[in-house]
């Protein structure tokens, strides 16, 4: 919707730079010209947003630009500044930006022809840091619309330095996978899981090392954690692997499969060895091979211990298509030559990435990965009422793209991260508007992993265990634990999900009147057990509303609230029980009566 309104903003910046060998694509990137020209600035839909030249602030040279933007986030109003580029047909292009912020909100660098492509700035205040991306433009793409939007409340965002720079060009046999090479469909059930804790998953930075700490994440149930694997640490000489790193990394695995947990395993990042930064995609077929050699390596060191696997993180938002496809065509055969049955999954994406995620299933995805993994992060903050449910709309969405696509298999999709940043203290008296209070926190977490078994996601894995980077966390943390180990209270929402369905089978979501109500049906290993919550939000002073949950007769009820901290007995009248219902998940389970 957002680009409607700027179709006439675009037609007005058909200015473009010229393009000569490795020359900035953008020009006046550096806005030394003393005007933004070729940039056009233009605040959208009644934005309270304001831009220009600013000569007091820059990274290099005299001047910067600056934006400013004082109307918090709604449809189709936002700053932008925008440059229409020319570029070459077929070619890969890097670009980057330095950014300073001052209580930056929602802001992001990119566009491409239909905005999918965006390097999201960090919230809040920073110091000049640089931020890239890179695009591959289309066999007939002569033009590419560069952007900068500010989409909520900001003092200043200070932009400089902007270059646009072609990289490499890439042919289409090296990105267009035909021939199949999957994982027997029963090897994939298997590791995907059939139930509810099987299904739980939390990310994880690296390996608990703390004393009783894997047991500590044991206690919430989950049954799957996720991590990376760092090219660059299993190989740090050319063409020799640590010995060291993969008997590091096997003690990792092995430390969680002592506690029934499982691995899904992110094969990473770049490797300077072989060129290039430590974070970015092999780019070149010599690089694409070496790093297949480094995944092939994983599956050979790795074999036997259930690991799953998944290509890169995110590289929606820092590679084209067509790069991610070269890689995976690359790299998965070569896993599989170690082990047919080897499950991998891909390609992470954002929410947002509608259309980069078709075109990689217009390359032949589905030719290579055994299931489809996206980022459920739709409804977050600022969003005027975040909650976990918004989220229907992106898993329809991937899941009509992955059935135009996949000639009657049926493909799994699961979601491999998602989380809500939880308001800390800090010095901002309003807090920070991309957070959610530690209650928020704690109540989405069991309705997220509900809602992914009632979506049929194979699993879902929550961001985060602990988070240990200062410069991320900032004044939110995602965490279940701090980087203490102290537990917050969604790690008690966890916990007490898993204890109250334990290898719980969902059976059917119950009908009821409202259908912002849900009522799960389970089947566990402690008998039939049901999820109670509703995603209305109640107006204030607005009382609890009652439902009845119709449930076999004979029993008595009992009903556990989200923390496990409160049980009170229920009667069964008439086949039902009657409940208040609210926005935090209860759990009702039957017993015998006592006479």
């Amino acid at each position: 919707m957002m680009r409607i309104f700027c179709f006439l903003f675009i037609l007005t910046v058909l200015v473009c730079s010229r393009l000569a060998g490795a020359e900035n694509a953008a020009g006046n990137g550096g806005f030394e010209a003393g005007t933004p020209a070729p940039w056009a600035w233009a605040p959208m839909g009644g934005a309270k947003a304001d831009g220009g030249i600013d000569t007091a602030v820059f990274h290099s040279g005299k001047a910067s630009f600056r934006i400013t933007n004082a109307s918090a986030q709604k449809p189709n109003s936002f700053g932008m500044l925008a440059q229409n580029l020319t570029v070459k047909p077929n070619t890969r292009y890097d670009f980057s930006a330095w950014v300073k912020g001052k209580n930056v909100g929602i802001a992001w660098l990119g566009g491409g022809p239909d905005w999918s492509l965006r390097v999201r700035f960090e919230a809040g205040t920073f110091d000049w840091r640089k931020y890239s991306g890179s695009f591959t433009t289309k066999a007939n793409e002569t033009t590419f619309n560069l952007i900068v939007a500010v989409e909520s409340m900001t003092d200043g965002l200070w932009l400089d330095d902007v270059e646009v720079v072609p990289r490499i060009t890439l042919l289409p046999s090296e990105y267009t996978v035909t021939e199949k090479c999957l994982a027997d469909p029963e090897a994939v059930s298997k590791a995907l899981g059939t139930d509810l804790s099987e299904g739980s998953g939390v990310c994880v930075f690296g390996y608990p090392y703390g004393p009783g700490e894997v047991a500590q994440l044991a206690a919430t149930g989950v049954k799957l954690v996720r991590t990376n694997m760092h090219w660059a640490e299993a190989e740090p000489e050319k063409g020799k692997f640590s010995e060291e790193y993969w008997k590091t990394y096997n003690g990792w695995v092995d430390g969680y499969r002592e506690h029934g947990i499982r691995m899904l395993v992110i094969l990473a990042y770049g490797n300077p060895k072989y060129g290039g930064e430590w974070h970015a995609m092999a780019e070149t077929p010599e690089r694409r091979a070496a790093f297949a050699r480094f995944a092939a390596e994983a599956v050979r060191r790795l074999s036997g211990k259930g690991v799953i696997f998944e290509l890169w993180n995110e590289p929606d938002g820092a590679v084209s298509p067509e790069e991610y496809m070269a890689l995976a065509k690359a790299t998965i055969p070569a896993m599989r030559k170690v082990d047919p049955n080897v499950v991998v999954v891909g390609p992470a994406a954002h929410h947002y990435a509608t259309a980069w995620l078709e075109t990689c299933l217009q390359y032949g995805l589905l030719n290579l990965f055994d299931a489809v993994s996206v980022h459920l992060y739709f409804g977050m903050p600022p969003a005027p009422q975040p909650m976990p449910e918004l989220n229907l709309t992106v898993v329809e969405g991937a899941r009509r793209l992955v059935a135009k696509y996949a000639h009657g298999r049926n493909v799994p999709i699961v979601n491999s991260e998602w989380g809500y940043k939880r308001q800390v203290p800090s010095d901002k008296p309003e807090g920070n508007s991309a957070c959610v209070s530690t209650r928020d926190h704690t109540k989405y977490l069991p309705r997220a992993v509900l809602l992914s078994r009632l979506w049929d996601l194979k699993f879902n894995v929550w961001f985060c265990w602990w988070l240990p980077d200062e410069s991320i966390r900032g004044d939110g943390d995602y965490g279940l634990v701090t980087p203490d180990l102290i537990p917050m209270p969604a790690y008690y929402a966890m916990k007490t999900l898993s204890e109250q369905l334990p290898k719980g089978k969902l059976v059917r979501r119950v009908a009821m009147a409202n259908p912002e109500d849900y009522v799960l049906e389970f089947d566990t290993s402690a008998g039939r057990c049901w999820a109670v919550w509703t995603s209305q939000v109640l107006k204030k002073d607005e009382k609890p509303r009652t439902v009845r949950v119709p449930v076999p007769s004979g029993k008595r009820a009992v009903v556990t609230d989200v923390s496990g901290s409160r049980t009170y007995v229920r009667p069964i009248e008439n086949g039902a029980v009657e409940l208040e219902i609210n926005d935090s998940v209860q759990y009702l389970r039957l017993e015998e009566a006592v006479e």
